[in-house]
This record gives C-alpha cells, structure tokens and sequence, in this order.
C-alpha cells in the first residue's frame, strides 16, 4: 500500500505544474451540481448577478448564493482569480456548462 501510494506521488510530481493544476481546477469543476457550473460559467465572462439571472431565469439571491459557492467550492479569493485557474487550467467558459 505505501509503495503503491509512493509510485503515485511520484507520477504526479512527474507531471508538469500546469498539468497538475489543469487537473485540479477540473476535479474541483466536476464537484460542482450543473446549476452552479453554469452560474459559473457565466460568472467568469463578466456578467453581473442581475443578468445572470436574467439568462438562467432564476433570482438574483439565487445567483448570489450560487456564485459562493462556486468561490467555496474553487478556492477562489475573487472573481479575478477564479478566472485566471481556469484560464491557466486551459478551459473555455463554454465547457464548464453541462
């Protein structure tokens, strides 16, 4: 069990830094129920609350609360930094949406 957990750390040290992170913005994506990937989504191209709600015709408070969580749930600090892991990570807003 050690050796097997040794070989895989050593695979992932093995791997490139943007590969591994690449990685873990998508595990931390596919954590996400498709309602929040999609505020998500719409979120990260700049759209205000107001319409994103609009488009998803949901309330502004549920966009709020939607929006939390995704920054919870992708570790984010600000909205800046949260598009800069998935622009970093290689993924397009349009294929965060399920």
């Amino acid at each position: 069990m050690l050796i097997d957990a040794t070989a895989r750390a050593a695979v992932a040290l093995a791997q490139p830094t943007s590969v591994r992170a690449a990685r873990t913005v998508q595990r931390r994506i596919d954590r996400l129920t498709p309602r929040v990937r999609e505020v998500m989504a719409l979120v990260a191209t700049g759209r205000m609350n107001k319409f994103v709600a609009d488009e998803l015709g949901a309330a502004e408070k549920t966009v709020e609360i939607h929006r939390g969580r995704v920054m919870e749930k992708m570790k984010a600090a600000s909205l800046a930094e949260l598009v800069r892991m998935l622009v970093a990570s290689g993924l397009d807003t349009p294929e965060l949406r399920p």
